[in-house]
């Protein structure tokens, strides 16, 4: 703060100066003052204090405001850090509950052809003999449970018992729009073929067409007509026992018509062509299946050829082998107690076709 310098009070005919006021002389003589509250000089001389006059930039006394009591905040309860707590991990939700015929959901009980019970996992599209409670994982294999049988040789090892029976079947269809040329010699060959493994000529049944003179005969065998057909499908099974070999071969036209049983995946049934199919219509493989396939008995053997369009489930069986992804199940399979199989010309949605080989028509 500035103090001005001690200002001796003059007292002049006009009586003192204001407080903070100075009288000096210029080198010219002059008389001019100074007002060290405004550090200000002038040449008028200030008016004199009167009695109501208001003291001109008196020094105030300044009191310092009184010390203000700060409370200290309250003491802070430290919290130590939190100790780590062990949380147990939450249990897996308990399995979904038995549906009301007592089976896991998405299974289903049915009863095949042969009256045996499996079920369908419709989740994974797979089949078991099993019940879900002890069935195998998707992708496992399925694994047939033998079957309890009765009478001699029963459980025991598969004796041959010596019966060979064969049922041959070519049609060329001849004068015909659709006629073929190499399946009637696949017939005759398979028969000498056949010969050569020990089946005698009273077991093997040759149905042709390339020398028809009615729907009943013809020269060195049957017609292949529907009738005789399904009459040489019933022979080839019948009093088939265990132990016993079969062999069945068609060569000629394969088909497919439209599936009114709901058995097919596709919609379509496979059919084989009559050679008067014209007349009295096609054989299907559900027909094969219940004529030929259904009614063996455990450990009777059928091995069959299909050589024809349309023909990889021709019979119906409950697995297919496919290259590089192995054996398949189908979706709604028909079992048998026989031992049967089955090799196909080519897959239900392909065609065969007639080859010449050796200057010879053979196949379908």
């Amino acid at each position: 703060m500035y103090v001005p310098p001690p200002v001796p009070v003059l007292t002049q005919q006009n009586g003192p100066l204001p407080p903070g006021w100075q009288q000096e002389l210029a080198p010219d003589g002059r008389v001019y003052y100074i007002d060290h509250n405004t550090k200000q000089t002038s040449w008028t001389r200030p008016a004199p204090l009167g009695p109501t006059a208001v003291p001109y930039a008196q020094p105030v006394a300044v009191q310092a405001p009184p010390p203000v009591a700060v409370q200290a905040p309250p003491p802070v309860a430290v919290v130590p850090p939190p100790v780590p707590i062990a949380v147990a991990r939450p249990r897996p939700p308990p399995p979904p509950p038995p549906s009301a015929s007592g089976l896991p959901p998405h299974w289903e009980r049915k009863t095949a052809p042969d009256g045996r019970t499996y079920y369908v996992d419709h989740r994974t599209k797979t089949t078991h003999w099993q019940l879900p409670t002890t069935a195998p994982v998707a992708g496992a294999p399925i694994v047939v449970p033998a079957t309890v049988v009765s009478g001699p040789g029963a459980g025991g090892p598969i004796m041959p018992t010596g019966t060979r029976r064969a049922l041959l079947i070519g049609c060329n269809y001849p004068k015909t729009s659709c006629a073929l040329r190499g399946c009637v010699n696949d017939a005759v060959r398979m028969r000498e073929l056949l010969r050569q493994q020990g089946f005698p000529d009273s077991g093997i049944r040759l149905l042709r067409d390339d020398r028809r003179t009615s729907y009943t005969s013809s020269a060195g065998g049957e017609l292949p007509t529907k009738q005789n057909i399904i009459s040489g499908l019933r022979w080839l099974v019948n009093g088939a026992a265990r132990g016993d070999a079969l062999f069945f071969h068609f060569s000629g036209h394969g088909a497919q018509q439209r599936d009114t049983t709901g058995d097919e995946a596709d919609g379509y049934d496979e059919t084989i062509l009559p050679c008067d199919f014209k007349r009295t219509g096609q054989i299907t493989d559900d027909d094969l299946f219940k004529i030929v396939v259904k009614p063996l008995p455990e450990g009777c053997k059928l091995t069959a050829i299909m050589d024809c369009c349309h023909s990889g489930t021709g019979l119906d069986l409950p697995f297919n082998y496919v290259q590089g992804r192995g054996w398949q199940c189908e979706e709604v399979p028909f079992h048998t107690r026989g031992d049967v199989q089955m090799f196909s010309g080519c897959e239900d949605d392909q065609c065969s076709a007639d080859t010449v080989q050796n200057y010879q028509a053979g196949g379908a």
